[in-house]
């Protein structure tokens, strides 16, 4: 897996996440490190001279630098570098050159021919009288789960499974009051925080440097997002990560994201949780939060509570024989991973039966945040379907089932307060009207209504237009409001 700059940034949360991971080093690493730092001790010890360099002469070696390195990153040829996938550009272009095209990358550029007053004009042609109608007493519930590494490979026609690892979760899929399909993520095998931002706010970071972390690098202040909307429509507002704080710093942006309440592994009772064995809390633990906030809520109360869970988290080790095999090679990570999430396909169950019964109506969105890294070559080169997740509307009462087909994780909260009947804001219903020219937009590729697969810097597309607008929009969104 290729390096990026903003790698760094998420070392606190690699940390946390590392326990049980193994790291083996193949030979030839071992040997060119060594041969490394033994020439790089003999170059220093070679070149140690009594007496010091002049100021002089380091300013002007620095001037030379610095030259260097500004005519090297301006150069066409290392704009040409395609750095959407990092392994390839690694393979391709070599390292130098790579990292040199990420330096100048690291600053966000306004969008060619950006006018802050502009945009704004553009959201203020959206219809905004309803949002801004009150008082607004909503009757619904709502509950959004974002699943750790959550994916149907029954899909995969690569995979051959022996036994459905989600037989609850295909059923929901089956009844009334269901809306399923699938969604496209931009992330492979990690960058959870990135999806969790698209859902909540709506912009795609299809437009941000590769690699880069939203929550890390670019959230300062306040933003607006699913939460500060439900919180206008006068929603008690929570979100649960039971994993730690410092992760993504999630702690400060569930603050910034103005959570009402917000809790994180160490807010709870240890003793209370329950776990894997790699020490992840199982998602049936999560979802007891939810329970409880829906047992000790007011009557004339409405909550919008986000859950992220992480149960599936690499690695997948724990092989157990007591449990269903669901493929025939037993012991590889991609089984232990099914029997893993097979625990999902419990803890589901376990919810939406509690949900069933509820008094009051309860909406639910569920879906994955992207597909595991478990070191299986067919999934690994499978472009065509290796970002690919589920996701699922569910309620206990009787909504509109429409088809949305397809989508990807900037889409979902539209589609969400669509089927909840909700009014939406001006920035909804433009992501609603694009949702319907371009279904499908991430980092990676965006899909029309045609059915076409294009790239982002294509500019024959017919929805190059739209695109680049919708690149305004999220420049402005998160850098310019």
């Amino acid at each position: 897996m290729g390096f990026t700059l903003w790698d760094i940034l998420s070392i606190r949360t690699a940390l946390n996440v590392s326990k049980g991971i193994k790291f083996e080093f193949a030979t030839y690493i071992k040997t060119a490190t060594l041969i490394i730092t033994i020439t790089t001790i003999l170059i220093v010890i070679l070149n140690r001279k009594p007496k010091k360099i002049k100021i002089k002469k380091r300013l002007i070696s620095f001037c030379i630098s610095i030259v260097i390195l500004t005519i090297l990153l301006s150069t066409s040829y290392i704009r040409k570098i395609p750095i959407w996938n990092i392994n390839y550009a690694y393979s391709d272009y070599g390292v130098i050159l790579t990292i040199s095209k990420l330096l100048a990358t690291m600053k966000v550029k306004k969008p060619e021919n950006y006018k802050k007053q502009e945009v704004e004009q553009i959201l203020n042609n959206y219809d905004n009288s309803e949002a801004n109608a009150e008082p607004y007493n909503s009757d619904v519930n709502i509950i959004a789960i974002m699943n750790e590494s959550f994916t149907d490979y029954t899909k995969n026609d690569k995979i051959n499974m022996i036994t459905d690892n989600l037989p609850f979760f295909h059923s929901l899929q089956q009844e009334e009051n269901t809306i399923s399909g699938i969604m496209h993520s931009d992330q492979f095998g990690g960058g959870t925080a990135n999806i969790e931002y698209e859902f909540l706010t709506q912009n795609t970071i299809a437009f941000l440097p590769v690699g880069s972390i939203v929550y890390q690098q670019y959230i300062k202040e306040n933003i607006d997002s699913i939460v500060t909307r439900m919180k206008q429509l006068n929603y008690t507002t929570y979100g649960t990560h039971l994993w730690f704080k410092n992760g993504y710093k999630r702690n400060i942006i569930y603050r910034l994201l103005q959570f009402d309440h917000y809790c994180f592994i160490e807010d709870c009772d240890y003793l209370a949780l329950e776990y894997l064995p790699n020490e992840y809390t199982l998602d049936r633990s999560s979802y007891k939060k939810i329970i409880e906030t829906l047992e000790n809520k007011t009557d004339d109360e409405k909550i919008f509570y986000f859950n992220l869970t992480v149960q599936n988290h690499v690695p997948f080790e724990s092989y157990s024989s007591n449990e269903t095999d669901y493929i025939n090679d037993t012991i590889t990570q991609l089984n232990i991973f099914l029997q893993t999430e097979k625990k999902s396909d419990d803890a589901l169950e376990t919810l939406i039966n509690y949900l069933r019964n509820y008094e009051e109506k309860i909406i639910l969105i569920f879906f994955g945040d992207h597909q595991p890294e478990t070191n299986t070559e067919i999934i690994n080169e499978d472009e065509e379907n290796k970002y690919k997740v589920p996701y699922l509307i569910w309620a206990n009462y009787d909504i509109e089932e429409k088809e949305y087909g397809d989508t990807s994780a900037n889409y979902l909260q539209s589609i969400l307060i669509e089927t909840a009947g909700l009014p939406k804001d001006a920035y909804t219903n433009y992501i609603t009207e694009l949702r319907e020219k371009i279904p499908i937009i991430t980092a990676n590729y965006y899909i029309g209504n045609d059915g076409e697969k294009y790239m982002l810097n294509d500019k024959t597309s017919p929805y190059y237009e739209d695109i680049k607008e919708y690149e305004k929009i999220v420049y402005y969104n998160i850098f310019d409001k």
